[in-house]
């Protein structure tokens, strides 16, 4: 907590952007870990958590992920998945996300009441996902089969300006 408050304050001093301090939960059924089979020193792997969630934006995350196959070698599917959400996360924290749930066929991405109208923007823009529907106000239903990678693509598709 302690952290946060003062990576706020430098980030105010410096005239940046504060970190969101909102919380996205994210339910897409892969497993997301650092096993112990793939880095055994339990507080090395506590750290490599902990770095992952404070990274800020992509090139940090990348460079991270790297790192840590430079130092452990090729990352399981587990660790790998772990990068991906450390990508969406960011995205759906900045565009008022509150949940992405994969439930059977449907993935539902849930809005913050404040960032509904994203939820319209992302079924007009969505194109070639096909099936993303608009099912109750800010809330979007997408195929649950879609790559982690694609719904990351989809999200930076609300954080570009629509064509006038």
């Amino acid at each position: 907590m302690y952290l946060d408050l003062l990576e706020q304050a430098v980030a105010a001093q410096k005239g940046e952007e504060a970190p969101p301090e909102r919380s996205v939960n994210i339910l897409l059924g892969y497993e997301i870990s650092i096993p112990a089979s793939y880095l055994p020193d339990e507080s090395l792997r506590l750290a490599l958590y902990k770095r992952i969630a404070r990274a800020r934006d992509d090139e940090e995350i990348f460079a991270i992920a790297r790192e840590t196959e430079d130092r452990f070698g090729s990352s399981p599917a587990p660790v790998r998945h772990l990068f991906e959400y450390a990508r969406l996360r960011r995205r759906a924290e900045k565009l008022g996300l509150r949940s992405l749930e994969k439930k059977g066929a449907v993935l539902r991405l849930v809005f913050e009441e404040a960032f509904r109208a994203g939820a319209e923007k992302l079924v007009k823009r969505s194109g070639d996902v096909g099936d993303a529907r608009l099912v109750s106000p800010g809330v979007v239903a997408l195929p649950s089969d879609l790559p982690v990678s694609e719904l990351v693509d989809l999200l930076d598709l609300l954080a570009v300006p629509e064509a006038a």
